[in-house]
C-alpha cells in the first residue's frame, strides 16, 4: 500500500516525512562530531584543520552523486511504476555504468588536480600537504559512495510500496519476488 501524501491533514503528513529526514541529518552531525574528535586527538591540529578544509569539496563531490543517483531513482521508480521492464532494465545498467565512469573520471582528475583545487579554496600551506593526502583518499573512496547511494535507491525502487512497521522478512521477501520478475 502506498501512503498518499496529498490528501489528509498538511501537518501530520509533513511531520510523517520530515522527522526521518531531521534524524538522518542528526545522525550526519554527530558523525561529523565524532569524526572531528577523532581527528583532533589522534591525528592534531594540522588534521583536523585538513578535514575542514577540504570539507566543501567532499561535500560538492559527494552530494552531486547523491543527486544523479536520486535521478537515476526517479526514472527507474517511473519504469518500475508503470511495469516497463525493459526500459527499467536499460536504465539500470546505464545508471550503474555511467556512475561508475563518472566516479572513475571524477577520481583521476580529483586527484590530479588536487593541489590546484586546494589552491582554489585557499588552503593555507602549512596544511596542504595534509589536505592533500586527505583529498586524495576522499577522492579514491568515491566508488564507494557511489556505490552506497545507488544500491540504496534500488532498494527504494523495489521496496518504496511498503509501509513502514512491516516485518522485515516481509520486506524481504517482496524485494526478492519483484527482483526475480525483472
Amino acid at each position: 500500500m502506498i501512503k498518499d501524501m496529498t490528501s489528509g491533514k498538511t501537518t501530520s503528513v509533513l511531520i510523517h516525512f520530515t522527522v526521518p529526514l531531521v534524524l538522518g541529518n542528526l545522525l550526519q552531525l554527530t558523525y561529523n562530531a565524532v569524526d572531528s574528535a577523532i581527528v583532533g586527538n589522534y591525528v592534531g591540529t594540522k588534521g583536523l584543520a585538513a578535514v575542514g578544509c577540504t570539507n566543501p569539496l567532499m561535500n560538492l563531490a559527494i552530494l552531486f552523486i547523491s543527486g544523479m543517483c536520486m535521478g537515476a531513482g526517479i526514472l527507474m521508480s517511473m519504469s518500475f511504476g508503470s511495469g516497463d521492464t525493459a526500459r527499467l532494465r536499460r536504465l539500470l545498467s546505464t545508471s550503474m555504468l555511467g556512475g561508475a565512469v563518472f566516479c572513475l573520471i571524477v577520481t583521476v582528475l580529483g586527484i590530479i588536480f588536487t593541489p590546484a583545487l586546494l589552491h582554489l579554496i585557499r588552503v593555507p600551506e602549512e596544511i596542504m600537504p595534509e589536505a592533500s593526502g586527505y583529498l586524495r583518499i576522499i577522492f579514491t573512496a568515491l566508488i564507494f559512495t557511489f556505490l552506497y547511494n545507488f544500491l540504496a535507491i534500488l532498494i527504494l525502487v523495489y521496496c518504496f510500496p511498503l509501509l513502514p512497521g512491516q516485518e522485515l522478512l516481509e520486506v524481504v521477501d517482496l524485494c526478492q519476488e519483484r527482483e526475480l520478475q525483472i
